[in-house]
Parts: structure tokens; sequence; C-alpha cells
């Protein structure tokens, strides 16, 4: 009796999807595809993070209390160095003649912010050229940052500077400043030195929730708030 032949049996077909030269080539696209969008953001990632390391300094940075960061008598004008780093970064124009204070300070309600005090000195009006050379005047300018993160540039929040028995502007060549300290047991305080012909004097700074702050020239009988 003859046999009858059996019928071919063909191996089940593997999908498109999971045939191994598929899957290396999908690997490989993807890994291109990321690549490239690595390069492309690679500058723009490596900008903040420079930011960022520059914003670190500047939020720690602490200087001798008797340091002097100002003193025209002297010939002293000291602004650290990440000072310039951060305003350059942060396009801030301000042109110091001393940077009084510089750290990390927290309002009340906790938001952190990088707080800047600067020695600026003030244009004098024009008098003719027979007229005396006009005595340096100065003041302090106050700017308030919130931090950059990762995803965000740093933004300048300054709403108000209130002085409080802390002259508007004074004579420059008069005047010798002191680096600025914080306070350790109030985030949102700190304090300037200042030695004058009147004597030494402290300035009290406070941060407040609107990003406002007050200068307030502390009383010989005050020890601060």
């Amino acid at each position: 009796m003859t046999v009858p032949p059996r019928p071919l049996e063909y191996a089940q077909q593997i999908p498109w999807h999971r045939r191994r030269h598929v899957g290396q080539w999908v690997l490989c696209v993807c890994a291109l595809s990321l690549a490239g969008v690595g390069w492309q953001w690679a500058p723009r990632i490596w900008q903040q993070v420079t930011i960022l390391l520059i914003q670190r300094e500047c939020l720690n940075y602490e200087a001798s209390s008797q340091q002097v960061i100002y003193s025209q008598n002297e010939k002293t004008s000291a602004i650290p160095q990440p000072w310039g780093a951060f305003h350059r970064v942060a396009h801030l124009n301000l042109l110091s003649l001393g940077s009084a204070y510089m750290h990390q300070r927290r309002r009340p309600d906790g938001e952190e912010r990088l707080v800047f005090v600067d020695i600026v000195e003030l244009t004098s009006s024009y008098m003719g050229p027979s007229a005396p050379a006009p005595k340096p005047v100065a003041c302090f300018s106050v700017h308030v940052f919130r931090p950059a993160t990762l995803f965000r540039q740093p933004i300048e929040v300054t709403n108000l500077v209130v002085s409080q028995g802390v002259p508007t502007s004074f004579n420059a060549s008069l005047m010798k400043v002191l680096a600025g300290q914080s306070d350790p047991a109030n985030p949102s305080h700190f304090t300037i030195c200042c030695e004058s012909a009147g004597g030494a004097s402290v300035i009290d700074g406070y941060l407040h929730n609107d990003d406002s702050v007050t200068l307030e020239a502390r009383r010989p009988e005050s020890g601060g708030h």
C-alpha cells in the first residue's frame, strides 16, 4: 500500500517588529535621534549648569566682618569674583564701588532669595569748568533675585527699598564700609557696618514677603531685631 506524502509544514512567520535586524535598526535610529537632540541642547544645558554653579557661590558667599569693602581714603573697593560672573549672566548693568552684602536670605514665608547690596556712585550735575570738583556722592543699591533652577533663569524680583534713618546718599570720601554679615538666628536679616567721621554705625537689612527690603539705621540702644 502506498503511503500518501505528508503535507509540508512551514514555520510561522515572525512579525516584522520582532525581527532582530528591525529591532537593531530601531535602536540605531533612536540613538541617533537622542544624540541629535543632545547635541542641540548641550550648549543650553551647559550654560544653565554654569549659572547654577556661579549662583551657588553667591548664595554661600561669606566675608570677614573686618574686611573693608569700600573706602575711598584707603583706595579700597572689594567686589567678589562670583558677583561679576552672576551680574553678567543676569544681565544686570551695575557699576559697583564695592559689594556690601551678597548672600542667600529667606523671606519670612520661607521663599529663598539671593540678595545683593552694593555701593554705587551717584552722578553729579555738571557745574562748569571753573566750578570746584564735586565731592563724590554714593548710595546703597539693593537687588533681590529669585534663584535659578535647572529649567529657569535667575529673575530679579526687587520690589521696594525702604530706608529708615539710612541716608539715601552720603559723602563717599568720608565713609568706610565693612563686609555685611548674615544673621544666623533670623534668615531674613543681615547687617552692614559703616565707619565715618561721626563714628561707627550699623545698618540692619530685612527681606520681606513682597521682596521689598528695609535698610534701618540701628539705634545705639538697640541690639537689632
